[in-house]
């Protein structure tokens, strides 16, 4: 028994993508196909007409496989992909979200994470960059007409 289960909490194992809608919140989890570096969850999150996308470890494959399958809304935040590895966060899902800024959550690294590569691909489409490891613990709040306040 899982310790979350213990406290009474229910534990749900993802075996593939799956929506839930809490009073106005609605999460959508891709659970994506592919074995080890492309293997992962993918959250989509959205409040009224703000969508978030989590991205977590999953690189290009998944990224064009969650835009082939599923479409996806036009996008406020993303979170980048593998701490904004050059690898992850690419260009057709960029172009297919279209988010208006993207977190990287990353600290110092041997990797050179965030990449320039990714760094460039934000830049090019003009999509502001907020980062860890220069303005550390981020929070983004919704209002009630889905305007993002950053602090």
């Amino acid at each position: 028994m899982y310790y979350a289960e213990r406290q009474g909490t229910e534990v749900t194992f993802l075996e593939e993508t799956a929506q839930w809608i809490l009073d106005e919140f609605d999460l959508v989890l891709y659970l994506s196909p592919y074995k080890g570096e492309n293997q992962g969850i993918i959250v989509q999150a959205s409040v009224e007409s703000y969508d978030v996308l989590v991205l977590g470890d999953v690189n290009h494959t998944a990224d064009k496989w969650l835009v082939r399958e599923f479409g996806l809304p036009d996008g406020e935040l993303i979170v980048a992909g593998h701490h904004g590895a050059k690898s992850s966060t690419g260009e057709v899902l960029l172009d297919a979200f279209t988010p208006e800024t993207a977190l990287i959550s990353v600290g110092y690294n041997n990797y050179g994470h965030p990449t320039q590569e990714v760094l460039d691909r934000f830049a090019r489409r003009g999509i502001a960059v907020r980062r860890t490891d220069r303005e550390g613990n981020l929070e983004i709040r919704i209002g009630e007409h889905g305007e993002e306040g950053n602090s």
